[in-house]
Parts: structure tokens; sequence; C-alpha cells
């Protein structure tokens, strides 16, 4: 087990993305109803979903602490995520 560097994609609390994307239909659905001039929707499914799997967890890192809260891992990910879309906004008003 432990020296299965990929088990982490094996594993059940890694669940398949199509589980996040329908239990969470309803608010993605309605989310994508809002535009606004000045609001910025953040997706962090790409993010935690990279692949076919939604990762809690990989072979190097945790990226939450509990059922809510990201880790310090989780948290620099969303906060890398974040200063992408900063930056992008921020380059295409110049």
């Amino acid at each position: 087990l432990f020296k299965d560097e990929n088990y982490f994609n094996k594993d059940k609390i890694n669940y398949d993305k199509k589980i996040h994307l329908g239990f969470n239909k309803d608010i993605i659905n309605y989310f994508n109803t809002l535009n606004y001039n000045n609001l910025y929707k953040l997706d962090f499914t790409k993010t935690f979903c990279p692949e076919k799997n939604c990762l809690f967890y990989d072979n190097k890192y945790s990226y939450f602490f509990d059922s809510l809260h990201p880790s310090s891992h989780g948290s620099e990910k969303i906060n890398s995520h974040i200063f992408k879309i900063i930056n992008n906004i921020e380059n295409s008003k110049n």
C-alpha cells in the first residue's frame, strides 16, 4: 500500500469528477447565469479535479484539513489559482 506511489488514484476518497459535477450541478448552473462586469467567478474544479478524479490528497500532499477546510497545501493551490485570475484581469486592462 505505502510503496504504491499512485495509490491516491485508486483511493475512493479521491472520487470521480462526475460525482463532483453531479452533486454541484445546481449551484454550477446558477453561477453560470450570473453575468456582471465586476463579478469574477472562481471555479476550482480544474485545480482539485485535474483529470478524472477530484483529489483530497496525492502522493505528496493533503489538500483538505477536513470536509470543508483546505490544508496549507490546499490553500496554496487556491491562492495560486486566484492570483492567476487577478493577473489575467490586470493584463487584460492594459
